[in-house]
């Protein structure tokens, strides 16, 4: 299908109100139409996309909307770590309520994720930890980029031998 078949597709999706069809096309419509991207990032949020309530709560936070965001924040951050830890930062550092931040970074690092660990020892030592995330990230995005590139270059057709080293 050709790509305008695709987005064809996802506004009848989005329109027949599926939470991650309206959450994917405020995203592609994100910088043409920023108040449209809105508006559907709103709509996927209050259909349940917690990617999207995420998204939406940073937008009103940006705007200055600092409590409705915080309950947007709240709500994304219901079962994903990496959701639980960007707003357990957020509120640690932002609206300066560590007690509910923690518990958040706390519900992060007790499904096993590592960033959301090293987050709590930074701020344990005293160290600012967003700096951390920030590494955390840089770290996570390179290695998907490595791993990809690697898929094309030791691909079978270039019929390299490394002795068995991997990726």
């Amino acid at each position: 299908e050709t790509p305008s078949d695709m987005m064809k597709y996802l506004r009848m999706a989005a329109d027949a109100k599926f939470d991650y069809a309206e959450y994917e096309y405020a995203k592609y419509l994100r910088d043409k139409s920023p108040e449209d991207a809105k508006e559907y990032l709103r709509r996927a949020a209050e259909h349940g996309c917690h990617q999207a309530e995420y998204a939406y709560g940073k937008i009103l936070f940006e705007e200055g909307d600092r409590e409705e965001a915080r309950a947007w924040f709240e709500r994304s951050a219901v079962e994903d770590e990496w959701t639980q830890t960007r707003v357990g930062l957020l509120f640690y550092y932002e609206y300066e309520d560590h007690e509910s931040g923690k518990a958040f970074l706390f519900a992060a690092a007790n499904q096993g994720y590592e960033p959301a660990r090293e987050v709590l020892r930074s701020i344990e030592q005293g160290l600012n930890a967003r700096i951390v995330i920030g590494v955390c990230d840089l770290f996570y995005y390179a290695g998907n980029i490595l791993d990809e590139r690697s898929e094309d270059m030791y691909s079978q057709e270039h019929q390299i031998d490394y002795h068995g080293i991997d990726k």
